[in-house]
């Protein structure tokens, strides 16, 4: 039993290091379909541990003042957004285990969490959301795309053309939001 014990334990070393043995099973996103008369405020108080900062996180580019009906809002992102730190767990080895982030995006997800001190059980973000750093812009009385590339620097009449296909330059609604990066 002794020379189990000391084979075991490189090889337990070995996977503790690598994330061999890990289970990162995933949940499924949940979401709510906002109905006549819901605000953020009652959908977040409708559920159990969620704040309406955690909607904003999930939700971003939400307007909590026009919440239109029919909108699905997600409640829950599931468990494969967060990854809970464990013994021996660094920005590197968590985006190793990881397949679609790295450590540049691990960083960018985590602005307020210092790398050098992570605390065993609390978590890390480990994946951005469909809109995460996509820009919006909400047609105003007057715009028209040309007018919308000159004032957003960075922004080409080929990129909004790109980014919102099938739109009709010459009826622009007012009150529509279109992609702008």
């Amino acid at each position: 039993m002794k020379s189990l014990k000391f084979l075991m334990a490189p090889i337990l070393a070995v996977g503790m290091i690598t994330g061999i043995g890990v289970d990162h099973g995933h949940a499924e996103v949940s979401t709510v379909t906002v109905e006549e008369g819901d605000t953020l405020w009652s959908i977040a108080a409708s559920q159990e541990n969620v704040t309406i900062y955690d909607l904003y996180e999930w939700n971003p580019g939400i307007d909590p003042y026009h919440l239109q009906i029919g909108t699905e809002i997600i409640i829950d992102p599931g468990s494969d957004w967060y990854h809970t730190i464990s013994a021996g767990d660094t920005f590197y080895s968590i985006a190793t285990m990881y397949e679609d982030i790295n450590l540049r995006d691990l960083y960018v997800l985590n602005p307020n969490v210092d790398p050098y001190n992570l605390q065993i059980g609390s978590k890390v973000r480990v994946k951005y959301d469909a809109d995460y750093g996509n820009e919006y812009y909400t047609i105003k009385a007057g715009d028209t795309l040309y007018s919308i590339s000159m004032e957003h620097p960075g922004v080409t009449l080929l990129d909004l053309y790109n980014l919102n296909p099938g739109i009709n330059p010459y009826n622009l609604q007012i009150g529509t939001e279109i992609r702008l990066k």
